[in-house]
């Protein structure tokens, strides 16, 4: 399973303690020694923390968990990369800087930029995590708070989405994102105005920014390559919702022409139907289990229309996906 740094659950205490719950507790049962809140740079395996922040979520009752950690959380948090974030010109470049150096997350939070729109659409994928409401709320909600803390000021994106449905009130999530917030959405992430990412920042420093590049290069160098079917699949889980998952796309998405992709996938023993099949699977489980409509579900794994969704997916698990559901998600 995939992994993030131990600084995802900075805070976790206090918010814990705010909500009236013991994190001591809470993390051994999750398989985790509390002195895992003292080394924010070991790897936590990413379902741990997605479950752990669940159970803190329903023990105490509060649905904004994840976005109270988020709130909590200052641009520090992230290590060495705090610096070269500061002294970005533009909202974009921290954007764009942020993206350039995800793996300061772990190898278990994937984002992406389109800006083939009219508006920046900034996409938030948690990777294997089928039911994660307050770790992706967390990422979503410190994402916006990161930027807002590069550029010294308040900034809200045009409008925040969300897979799952709302939770029963949202004056937090009001709070922490100032702006239009869409539930039962395509993605997860935030949607910006082009005016709005362009702005300028606080006044920078080009050579120190230079130096914190240099510095991040240093302390964090770059691990392995990620091998092509791993690749492959991160662009699925993001082209999909938006039916742009053909095999030509994703060999642009990776500077590829579609031969070499296929020669590539052939060498790891891969083909590009067997990734995307691999995908469709996971995601279409993922959603059903979060409570999707059926239509929607197959909207979001690709398919124009819910009766050839429907067809692809009883060849796939036996049942139809609503009979799937019902059932227990096929137990």
């Amino acid at each position: 399973m995939a992994n993030v740094r131990a600084a995802a659950l900075t805070n976790f205490d206090l918010v814990a303690r705010f909500v009236g719950l013991d994190s001591e507790p809470l993390l051994r049962a999750a398989g985790l020694d509390p002195s895992v809140l003292e080394d924010p740079e070991r790897p936590v395996p990413i379902g741990v923390v997605a479950c752990l922040l669940e159970d803190a979520a329903r023990l105490s009752g509060c649905s904004e968990f994840g976005l109270l950690m988020a709130e909590s959380r200052s641009l520090a948090s992230l290590g060495p990369i705090s610096l070269l974030l500061l002294h970005q010109p533009r909202v974009s470049d921290v954007v764009r800087t942020i993206v350039r150096h995800q793996r300061v997350f772990g190898d278990a939070i994937h984002i992406s930029v389109d800006t083939s729109t009219e508006a920046v659409i900034v996409r938030a994928e948690l990777a294997g995590v089928p039911l994660a409401r307050q770790g992706t709320e967390l990422f979503v909600g410190f994402f916006c708070r990161c930027i807002a803390a590069a550029i010294g000021r308040p900034w809200s994106p045009e409008s925040v989405h969300f897979i799952h449905s709302a939770p029963p009130a949202l004056a937090v999530h009001r709070r922490v994102f100032a702006c239009p917030i869409y539930f039962d959405s395509e993605f997860n992430g935030i949607v910006c105005a082009r005016e709005a990412i362009d702005e300028p920042s606080r006044e920078t420093d080009a050579e120190l920014a230079a130096h914190a590049e240099r510095m991040l290069a240093m302390l964090l160098p770059d691990p392995e390559a990620p091998d092509e079917p791993e690749r492959v699949r991160r662009c699925l889980r993001l082209l999909l919702p938006d039916r742009r998952a053909s095999m030509e796309e994703v060999a642009r998405g990776m500077g590829m022409t579609p031969r070499s992709l296929q020669r590539a996938l052939a060498r790891h023993g891969q083909s590009y139907a067997r990734l995307l099949n691999e995908i469709r699977r996971e995601l279409a489980t993922r959603y059903l289990a979060a409570s999707h409509p059926v239509g929607v579900v197959a909207a979001l794994t690709g398919y124009a229309s819910t009766s050839s969704f429907t067809r692809w997916f009883t060849t796939e698990f036996g049942l139809p996906p609503a009979r799937w559901r019902r059932d227990g998600g096929g137990e």
